[in-house]
């Protein structure tokens, strides 16, 4: 009997040193989940908030009895709802083992509050799912210094936009007094890059670097820019320099649209047929936006008066650009050109010297 009692008293300590320790567990893990610099949350599978810590509550701006009477969707962003349960439904098949992201809660006040989550799901012995874990973590300032920095990144891009618009203009007014040559080439451009089927990020580019392609003219003497009638050799080597100028203008940039616009201004002179300066490249050797802006700077310099000639018939600029395609100009280039201009494609054999073009368009 002795032996029994003792052997009681024994498992009755064990069982009071099991339970102690037990609840000291439970307290450590209640003061972790209550005092955590993170929210965190168990969330019912169909939505429904179990337990929130206060972090969680200050992040959302409910009081915790307000929150567990709501669902994590009726105060999720619409816009990032779908891609929210889109997880939900993976993560409860069994896809992926857990998933972050981030999202938008709606404050009780009313305005968008951007969290990363993370999220994980508890399940019972046999696998069955029973609730979700979710640690949300409050990153609006690091959003708003996001917005911040891309709205100052575009003010930087808009300033070198203008700044280059402006370079261009200033070469142009020589021989242009409306300087719209320029816009109109860029524009005309940028139709002809999309009806080649290139990205919309590199039509918008070559748009804005087309009307740099005669921004060497600025080193060009008046006397030999704007002589009325046809120059003489060395004149017309004098012009020939300006496409080597302007891109020694706009060279050593880092940025893309400079880079861009320094190789359409050294190369906007060049012929598929290799015979155009200043460098004699050939076919796809020359870059294609200035393949394409030298089919859209010939049209556009022919179809409009300039101080040393008239305007051409538009109907003889086309002709003369189709009679191009294979020596002057690219023929892709040229029958794109062409969809835009007339709705057809070009046709017959390519005759088209540079004698004539060159006269006309300097």
């Amino acid at each position: 009997v002795a032996a029994a009692e003792v052997e009681a008293h024994v498992r009755a300590g064990e069982a009071a040193e099991a339970r102690a320790a037990l609840g000291a567990a439970d307290e450590r893990f209640r003061a972790t989940f209550e005092q955590a610099a993170v929210g965190i949350a168990h969330v019912a599978l169909d939505g429904r908030w179990l337990r929130v810590n206060r972090r969680l509550c200050e992040v959302v701006g409910y009081a915790p009895d307000e929150l567990l009477a709501r669902t994590f969707q009726a105060i999720t962003h619409p816009d990032d709802l779908a891609a929210d349960l889109d997880h939900v439904g993976r993560l409860v098949v069994g896809e992926i083992p857990w998933y972050r992201m981030e999202k938008r809660y709606l404050h009780r006040q009313g305005h968008a509050v951007w969290t990363m989550l993370t999220v994980s799901l508890v399940r019972d012995a046999g696998g069955r799912a029973e609730y979700f874990i979710a640690v949300v973590e409050d990153v609006s300032d690091r959003k708003r210094a996001e917005a911040a920095l891309a709205a100052s990144e575009a003010e930087l891009r808009a300033a070198q936009v203008e700044v280059l618009e402006r370079l261009a203009q200033a070469a142009e007014v020589r021989d242009d007094d409306t300087g719209l040559h320029t816009r109109r080439v860029g524009e005309l451009s940028a139709r002809i890059a999309a009806a080649l089927g290139l990205p919309d990020a590199d039509v918008a580019l070559i748009r804005q670097a087309a009307p740099l392609h005669d921004v060497g003219k600025i080193g060009v003497p008046d006397a030999v820019l704007l002589k009325a009638g046809r120059l003489t050799a060395a004149e017309f080597a004098v012009i020939q320099e300006h496409a080597a100028l302007g891109a020694r203008i706009l060279a050593g940039s880092a940025a893309p649209l400079t880079r861009l616009a320094e190789a359409i201004a050294h190369a906007h002179h060049e012929r598929w047929d290799g015979a155009g300066y200043p460098r004699g490249l050939a076919g796809e050797a020359i870059p294609l936006a200035a393949r394409i802006v030298a089919v859209a700077d010939v049209y556009d310099a022919l179809t409009n008066a300039r101080p040393y000639r008239g305007a051409w018939p538009e109907e003889a600029v086309i002709d003369h650009i189709r009679a191009g395609a294979g020596t002057h100009f690219d023929p892709a280039v040229v029958a794109a050109f062409l969809r835009l201009r007339t709705g057809v494609g070009v046709a017959g054999p390519a005759t088209g010297g540079h004698g004539v073009a060159d006269a006309a368009h300097r």
